[in-house]
């Protein structure tokens, strides 16, 4: 039986949600194919020829398509089973049954699609099997805490296919980008973050010697920068660092970027300094908004003195900093969108913030934290498929907002990190 293995949006990078999965399929002796639809269109032929299709949703803006592909699939009368796995699979797994899954893989996927993949081969049903919930019986989610393989990027298309607009912009240069994953979850609990909601504050790290594999791989496919995809990469900094010393041993030509938190960030200003020895080109932050009543509100664990200092400790250390904001949010005043402003020239930031930043909207997708808020209930306006809309109590920052609204570019990241 084969296993066909579909991504619709990873972000505009390689899907290693489909690399990760297919090497542990492959190693098991399964046949396996993969297919990133942000590049090309479906395979029908190849497709009916499997008796397993396994979609893979890590992010909101990977789901609706994948849905709809789902239900043409069923529309079509294709007989297989459909499981969907991902953050946006758990967090929409109710609709996901009740509409076109056959199941859905509570927590890592990568030992439980093997599992799925055997059963259907012995002709047993997935109901009861560990880490997937079906109709009518929730699973417990399940993590991958051994055996770990390097991902099967040979089954993907090459790293050139794709661009990474921040890397491009940041570095004023065009640049390969390799996108490698060091561990799953994080272990703040902000409640806008989707990786929050799906994973609990559970972090699985990912072995050092696999990761450096797979950066191998990649370097050898001609990458000449990573993008380090986890939520933080500092969630374990003693597992960060050595990664980061030992690719730079190996590679030291080859340059990377991450993604942390404020707090982490002052908390040891000379492991910025080490990192970016190392390499660091950039990090990414969510400063959500220089507000203790909003980073209060989302649950940060930090205020805007942080901020601030997160600021100076990268700019001493020479890392260029990439922030991003939760610019429109039901916590703000109109007052306080004047004084962002001077927040920016204070921070002499004018030069760092994308454009794309003032622009940016709190983002209430179905099962975020956020919509355990009377506050937040109070505020919304509209149920779409897998997110509500919202609307600020003050008519003036809606005016505001409106006159800020721009097409975003192809590629540019409009939220805090790769995960949302």
């Amino acid at each position: 039986m084969k296993t066909t293995l579909l991504s619709t949006y990873e972000g505009g990078m390689q899907p290693l949600g489909l690399a990760g999965a297919a090497a542990h399929l492959q190693h098991a002796g399964h046949d396996v194919r993969a297919q990133d639809l942000f590049l090309d269109a479906l395979d029908w032929d190849d497709l009916e020829r499997s008796g397993l299709v396994a979609f893979s949703v890590p992010l909101f803006d990977s789901t609706q398509r994948a849905v709809d592909l789902a239900t043409e699939i069923r529309e079509r009368g294709w007989p297989g089973t459909i499981v969907f796995y991902g953050s946006y699979a758990m967090l929409n797994r109710d609709h996901l049954l009740r509409t076109c899954a056959d199941g859905v893989i509570e927590g890592d996927w990568e030992h439980v699609l093997v599992d799925a993949a055997a059963r259907l081969e012995r002709g047993e049903p997935l109901a009861g099997a560990p880490g997937i919930s079906t109709a009518g019986a929730q699973a417990l989610p399940t993590y991958l805490r051994t055996g770990r393989l390097v991902p099967l990027r040979a089954i993907l298309p090459p790293l050139s296919s794709y661009e990474y607009v921040e890397a491009k912009r940041r570095m004023q240069r065009d640049v390969i980008v390799g996108n490698v994953e060091t561990a799953r979850g994080c272990r703040f609990a902000c409640t806008y973050c989707s990786v929050f909601a799906a994973y609990k504050q559970k972090v699985v790290p990912f072995p050092v010697d696999i990761v450096l594999a797979d950066i191998g791989q990649v370097v050898a496919e001609g990458a000449q920068h990573i993008c380090f995809v986890d939520a933080d990469f500092l969630n374990a900094p003693k597992h960060a660092l050595e990664i980061a010393r030992q690719m730079h041993e190996l590679h030291p030509h080859v340059t990377f970027d991450f993604t942390t938190r404020a707090d982490l960030i002052v908390e040891d200003p000379g492991r910025i300094e080490t990192l970016v020895e190392y390499g660091a080109q950039f990090v990414t932050s969510a400063l959500e908004f220089p507000s203790d009543r909003v980073l209060a509100a989302v649950n940060k664990g930090f205020g805007v003195e942080t901020i601030a200092a997160a600021i100076a400790v990268c700019r001493a250390a020479g890392l260029t900093l990439n922030p991003t904001f939760l610019m429109f949010n039901p916590w703000i005043s109109f007052d306080d969108l004047a004084a962002f402003s001077d927040f920016v020239a204070d921070n002499e930031l004018e030069d760092e913030i994308e454009a794309i930043q003032f622009q940016t909207r709190l983002w209430l997708y179905k099962g975020s934290p956020l919509l355990q808020s009377i506050e937040v209930q109070n505020r919304i306006t509209r149920e779409n498929g897998f997110n509500y809309e919202w609307k600020h109590v003050d008519p003036s920052v809606e005016r505001v907002f409106e006159g800020l609204r721009a097409t975003v570019e192809p590629g540019t990241s409009t939220r805090c990190c790769l995960k949302c």
